[in-house]
């Protein structure tokens, strides 16, 4: 591979990074529930997928690759808004368990929706053959990107 073509990828890399961080953003602001953050709202994206049982602060956080202290924060924050609320797990009171309420549920919904809308967007107009290889070089990126996170978090 050449410098340029690597520069071409460099680019390509953190101007779709960016770019769709700020879509995101934007879609957040302008849509239903302007008060989430990108940040915020990929919190109740993870308690909206896990397994009740398994919400509790430490593994949410872990999950997110965030402090237990930084997610109590947003956590904080999220249930005065009234996107999830705090119960005691039933085996042991001892635990906290962070489920969504309704207007999360509806939030994350609404995320998904437009998750859905990114992706059909940025596959259209590509024939099979062409989605399997952009797929195939999307796994092999993010597999990269996994790789050097595990070995960043092994330091």
């Amino acid at each position: 591979m050449t410098s340029h073509h690597k520069k071409e990828l460099n680019d390509f890399l953190v101007h779709t990074f960016h770019g769709i961080l700020k879509v995101q953003e934007d879609s957040l602001r302008t849509g239903s529930y302007p008060d989430l953050s990108l940040s915020k709202m990929h919190i109740i994206e993870e308690i909206c997928n896990r397994e009740q049982s398994e919400n509790n602060m430490s593994a949410i956080a872990e999950s997110l690759d965030i402090t237990v202290g930084t997610l109590t924060v947003a956590v904080e924050s999220l249930v005065k808004k009234g996107y999830i609320r705090r119960i005691k797990s039933e085996s042991d009171k001892r635990v906290v368990l962070i489920t969504p309420t309704e207007k999360g549920l509806d939030a994350n919904k609404e995320h998904e929706e437009f998750h859905k809308a990114m992706v059909t967007g940025a596959i259209e107009g590509l024939t099979e053959d062409e989605l399997i290889i952009f797929t195939k070089g999307v796994k092999a990126v993010s597999n990269h990107f996994k790789k050097l996170k595990t070995e960043h978090n092994e330091r």
